[in-house]
């Protein structure tokens, strides 16, 4: 701004800036009509300074904004130089450039120099010069090298401004839809800065503890970088970044979390005028550090979606072409980006993976794809449905573990599918818990690992004395054929992704191969699994080794069951609603059925699928009968409940994979857990849905999913007697020629009509 004549007087002057906080935004129905960041969905709203303030005042002309552009192919660096003043300049001028190695020493040589001749009058240009950088080092995350731009202005031997300008020789291109870092293909892999607004202000201002962050604790993890979420990085965090080899992507304020606000056409004119005008101002800010990869303006922003990828996108393309644009969550012009967390939030643990399938295959070829959120941190939620239980006491190293594999198994498909960008979502830790202990980091070791390894094993339920073929991925993050050794195991305890090696002495199988992995590619190596005849709960890893790096580690646990003698019901049972499946399982353990209603009171009737039972054909009068005469009932109520004619049952939505016994129930034998944690078949569905209501309620559970208060088994008192109820889909996984054959779901079939049968 220009401060108007006498309003600065003799002596001191006191400049003072007003901070007003989120009271002072202008808002339609609580949501600011400019881009507020966390702070819409519950972050801090207090009036705070986070990074460093200027003045930068001048009379005459001034360098108002340099801007470097590395050019590796013809070895310069391209300088846009932008000029004003506070009042009319007329005359000649010289801008020079020297550019010098950082830290700048005392007495150095510059490695080029450029000098323009300009007219003050056609000022503020831009004004473009080309600076030789002839065997200047170049940047990278291996090789940090930065370099000075010291900048002049000058005029009549007199110099009237002066900037300088820290910068990375490096070129962050697209070619053929993947990034490249000077000319070889290079992956983004790391985590998103998600706590950032609950931080103090330490974490501003202390070198030390920000380094131990973004350097120190992200290598140990073999991240590479973060994005930052909700809010650009301070300009420390950046300083930081550029001196050590990170990489940061830097996301801006517009966040919508998929929502919709109700803005009036004038709010949204309003909005997007402070959108584009604050994005602008972070361009124009950041733009010359190296570490700054990729612009995210917004994120899960699913209104006006053309407008950001045309008047947004446009606006930071013309302050900045040397970057790609993406918007977290979604497309644009420049790279294919989708947040997803399946099999986590909710969703089978098939559900993850047919999702990864559906996303890679959008790759076009022209932009890079990934995804920078998944997963998400082990809330309480998380660990109910995965775990069983809280992460508390004697249960949080169990419990962990099974989120730990999650996030290992999630990780590693976009590995083997190339994925340009993986970025979890808060699987760090908070920004305070620099925890290398915790096995989710351990897991992050490994799936991050240059050069990584995944087998390529999703069901968990084997037969005893069977075998399998197991692809093995060997991932190549590095721009460098690698040959390694891999080694393939089956352990009786879990090598805790690497953090307890021991588990992988005296295996009871071993297997190992050699193989080079070509230069940022992957290779697959299928091998012949053969399964112990011994039943339990074993580890099946592979380990890849190579020179001068630790081993990676992928680990999968995998369920042996044998074949054993099945419990069989007493009396006569009679199956309604039967298929050919069902009718095949019982005859062969010679389990005498008929398929109408017989005399009232005797035995038990097993209804098969009540959904798919024709309403004309549901006998509800005869089942009333049955049941008020003291036989027994099991209803297999899969899909909604349409039996209100029999009586009145509410289902709660739920898709998840892993089923847990009740407390203060005996556990059936060979149905211990984790045999039900991911049946085969099915796409892993455990469940759809859960009994609740009433009826629910007043019930004895023996089985849930999710929570404990969400049977998927229980008993109820209902007609006059007891009711058996079922929700674990059994269909598709009896027949023992069938790709989703699953011995636990014939064990926990033959215990449900077994039980239901005793009464």
């Amino acid at each position: 701004m220009l401060l108007p004549p006498g309003l600065l007087r003799a002596g001191d002057n006191e400049v003072v800036l007003r901070v007003t906080g989120w009271s002072a935004l202008p808002k339609r129905n609580g949501v600011p009509l400019v881009p507020g960041g966390y702070p819409a969905f519950g972050g801090r709203h207090d009036g705070s300074v986070f990074g460093s303030c200027w003045l930068d005042l001048y009379q005459g002309a001034r360098l108002a904004a340099v801007q470097l552009l590395p050019d590796l192919a013809n070895e310069q660096v391209r300088a846009i130089v932008h000029l004003d003043a506070a009042q009319t300049m007329t005359g000649p001028a010289e801008i020079l450039i020297r550019v010098l190695p950082w830290p700048v020493t005392p007495g150095a040589a510059p490695v080029g120099v450029a000098r323009l001749r300009v007219d003050l009058a056609q000022q503020p240009g831009p004004h473009e010069l080309r600076v030789p950088m002839t065997g200047a080092k170049l940047w990278s995350p291996a090789a940090p090298n930065l370099h000075v731009a010291e900048v002049t202005l000058g005029s009549g031997g007199q110099i009237l401004s002066r900037r300088d300008e820290r910068f990375g020789q490096r070129e962050f291109t697209v070619v053929d839809g993947r990034y490249h870092l000077n000319g070889e293909r290079h992956y983004l892999r790391g985590d998103n800065l998600m706590w950032q607004f609950y931080w103090s202000d330490e974490w501003y201002g202390n070198v030390d503890k920000i380094r131990g962050y973004l350097v120190d604790f992200a290598r140990f993890m073999n991240h590479n970088g973060y994005r930052t979420h909700t809010a650009p990085p301070p300009d420390l965090w950046l300083d930081i970044a550029d001196e050590h080899g990170a990489f940061i992507l830097s996301e801006f304020k517009m966040v919508q979390n998929y929502g919709q606000w109700d803005f009036t056409p004038a709010d949204w004119r309003t909005y997007k005028a402070n959108a584009v005008r604050e994005a602008e101002g972070w361009v124009k800010h950041q733009r010359n550090h190296p570490s700054l990869f990729v612009w995210v303006p917004v994120n899960e922003f699913s209104q006006e979606e053309q407008w950001q990828n045309t008047v947004l996108y446009d606006a930071i393309k013309a302050l900045d072409p040397s970057r790609p644009i993406m918007r977290a969550g979604d497309t644009t012009p420049d790279v294919l980006d989708r947040h997803t967390y399946k099999g986590l939030w909710d969703g089978a643990d098939a559900d993850y993976h047919e999702g990864f399938a559906w996303w890679s295959n959008q790759r076009d070829g022209q932009r890079p794809l990934g995804c920078s959120e998944f997963c998400g941190s082990a809330t309480p939620d998380q660990q109910y449905r995965l775990g069983g239980a809280l992460a508390e006491g004697d249960d949080e190293a169990a419990v962990m573990q099974a989120y730990t594999q999650i996030l290992a198994e999630q990780m590693e498909q976009q590995r083997r599918d190339q994925y340009d960008l993986i970025l979890p979502y808060g699987t760090s830790g908070a920004s305070d818990r620099t925890d290398r202990t915790l096995p989710h980091v351990w897991a992050m070791r490994q799936a991050f690992a240059p050069v990584a390894v995944s087998v390529n094993l999703f069901e968990r339920n084997m037969i005893a004395g069977g075998q399998a073929s197991v692809p093995i991925h060997l991932c190549n993050d590095l721009p460098a054929d690698q040959p390694v050794r891999v080694e393939v195991r089956l352990t009786t305890a879990s090598p805790m992704f690497g953090q307890a090696p021991e588990a992988l002495d005296n295996p009871a199988w071993r297997h190992e191969f050699t193989a080079t992995v070509p230069a940022s590619e992957n290779l697959v190596q299928v091998v012949e699994v053969p399964w112990p005849a011994t039943e339990g709960t074993y580890w099946l890893s592979a380990e890849v080794q190579r020179a001068g790096a630790a081993p990676a580690l992928s680990q999968r646990p995998v369920n042996v069951l044998v074949a054993q003698p099945l419990p069989r019901p007493a009396g006569e049972i009679t199956v309604l609603g039967a298929d050919d499946a069902l009718r095949a399982w019982l005859r062969a353990r010679n389990i005498a059925f008929r398929e109408t209603l017989g005399t009232p009171g005797r035995g038990l009737v097993m209804v098969w699928h009540a959904r798919g039972i024709d309403p004309a054909q549901r006998n509800f009068a005869g089942l009333r009968q049955h049941v008020a005469a003291g036989g027994q009932l099991l209803i297999h109520a899969w899909g909604e409940w349409e039996w209100d004619g029999l009586f009145p049952l509410e289902v709660q939505e739920a898709r998840a994979s892993a089923g847990f016994w009740s407390a203060g129930r005996t556990v059936p034998a060979g149905l211990a857990d984790p045999y039900l944690r991911r049946l085969n078949g099915m796409e892993s569905l455990l469940s759809w849905g859960t009994f609740a209501g009433p009826v629910a309620e007043a019930g004895r559970p023996w089985l849930w999913m999710e929570r404990p208060e969400r049977p998927v088994i229980l008993e109820v008192d209902a007609l006059g007697g007891t009711v058996w109820l079922n929700r674990v889909e059994l269909r598709r996984r009896l027949d023992p020629a069938a790709p989703g054959y699953d011995r636990a779901a014939e064990r926990l079939l033959a215990w449900l009509v077994s039980a239901a049968a005793a009464g």
